[in-house]
């Protein structure tokens, strides 16, 4: 994570994500931006993306059959689809999380 953030620099930012599951397209060109101390919220009718925005967002997609085919996630610059897995398993729970709906 950035040591220091410049003002006016966003805390997430999601720019041409694409997930796919095999051949089928699940989430198309996402785009999004969270200032920081904003809260955004993801709403919608069952099955149109938000947990699996949520999902990519945590690089938790399921792989296979899923992939994030494309884009970046930036969390303080840092490009979390370009991260290690250990860096990403650091980052998960502390710098950035999900509330599941079910346990």
């Amino acid at each position: 994570m950035a040591e220091e953030t410049r003002p006016g620099e966003p805390l997430i930012e999601v720019d041409h994500v694409h997930v796919r599951f095999g051949r089928q397209h699940v989430l198309r060109d996402i785009h999004l931006t969270i200032p920081r101390g904003q809260t955004l919220a993801i709403i919608g009718e069952s099955g149109c993306g938000k947990s699996m925005t949520a999902l990519a967002l945590l690089r938790m997609v399921p792989n296979p059959p899923g992939r994030i085919s494309g884009g970046r996630v930036l969390l303080e610059g840092e490009d979390l689809l370009q991260a290690s897995r250990k860096r990403i398993n650091s980052i998960r729970g502390k710098d950035i999380s999900m509330i599941f709906q079910e346990p």
